[in-house]
């Protein structure tokens, strides 16, 4: 049963056992593009990408062609790797075929490879031009870009245009933009964002709330800081890092 060898490889894979997982595949007579990215996305996400590789090059001598999922999978080994020139040929086979404008998430990829890679530019050309339907995950990996050059004002920019094309801003969208308001001290534009949260029904969990900790601490609201810290429910040790680092970064030594 081909759905079962996959989950089977599947859960060795999730679970670490990389040698159970490729063992499975290597039991099986007749081995397809699923199986085979099974392994493949285990590898990846086990921070394993030169054998991902690996597993890719047996794959093609396999006579299996790759899918969409397997092209995200090669692109992420090729970012963590700094692989500039295969990630560069693997962007140029997906969008000969068609294949971005098919599939959001390849596109992403595409966007936090070259954001991994250091290549911002690219990044933006990517996203501007490759990805002519865009979602809110593909606005937080531009995000991210952004946040490795600081342009705080793309990052308010690219918040208008995100509620124009009619999508709604997830946690992960405001905790990169209220990061952003921290580095350039701006206050005013974190307070927008703050109300945004609660408008938005947003849950304040520890990362939202250590991030606002934060830029409400470099912008010299600690008393803002302290309620936010206060009222939190649970806390974990990166939140009260956070809120220790606010008082020591106002001088509250004590």
């Amino acid at each position: 049963d081909l759905l079962l060898y996959t989950n089977l490889i599947g859960m060795y894979a999730s679970c670490g056992f990389l040698l159970d997982a490729r063992e499975v595949l290597e039991k099986f007579p007749v081995r397809d593009v699923i199986l085979w990215t099974a392994l493949l996305s285990g590898y990846v996400d086990q921070g394993f990408s030169e054998e991902a590789l690996d597993c890719a090059q047996r794959m093609e001598m396999d006579g299996v062609s790759p899918n969409i999922v397997t092209f995200c999978c090669l692109l992420k080994a090729c970012g963590n790797m700094g692989l500039i020139g295969m990630g560069e040929e693997i962007h140029i086979e997906v969008r000969n075929n068609g294949l971005i404008e098919k599939d959001i998430l390849l596109g992403t990829t595409l966007v936090d490879m070259y954001a991994k890679m250091g290549m911002l530019e690219k990044a933006k050309e990517v996203f501007e031009e490759d990805l002519p339907i865009r979602n809110v995950v593909s606005w937080n990996s531009l995000l991210g870009v952004f946040s490795q050059d600081m342009f705080v004002e793309r990052f308010l920019q690219s918040f208008e245009q995100i509620l124009q094309e009619g999508l709604l801003p997830d946690r992960i969208t405001f905790i990169s933009i209220i990061s952003g308001c921290a580095e350039k001290v701006l206050l005013s534009a974190g307070k927008i964002m703050h109300a945004r949260i609660a408008h938005n029904g947003i849950e304040i969990d520890v990362k939202v709330a250590s991030a606002l900790i934060n830029m409400y601490g470099k912008c010299g609201e600690i008393e803002d800081s302290k309620y936010i810290f206060d009222v939190l429910p649970n806390r974990n040790l990166f939140c009260w890092n956070t809120m220790i680092g606010a008082y020591v970064q106002r001088g509250f030594f004590k």
